[in-house]
């Protein structure tokens, strides 16, 4: 089985509030950029995935996103058209 964005058992709800928090701590850290602030302050457990996305989305390119977390290329589009 193909593991896509939906099958790695993340918690969309918490995603969402990791990434309404996160400028509200570069905020408070005192950074001008987010990606500073995970950089410097975001280290999630093997159990976190939805920290693990967060992180990635700022540390890896585009493509080694796609890979990770939605299983290639193909699955990505299948993914995006199947959401609309």
């Amino acid at each position: 089985m193909h593991k896509t964005f939906h099958n790695h058992g993340m918690d969309a709800q918490k995603l969402a509030e990791y990434l309404v928090k996160l400028p509200l701590v570069a905020n408070m850290a005192g950074h001008k950029k987010v990606q500073y602030t995970v950089n410097d302050y975001i280290l999630p457990g093997e159990d976190n995935l939805e920290g693990q996305f967060v992180v990635d989305l700022f540390k890896m390119t585009t493509p080694e996103i796609i890979e990770k977390w939605f299983d290639g290329e193909e699955n990505a589009a299948e993914l995006l058209m199947s959401s609309k």
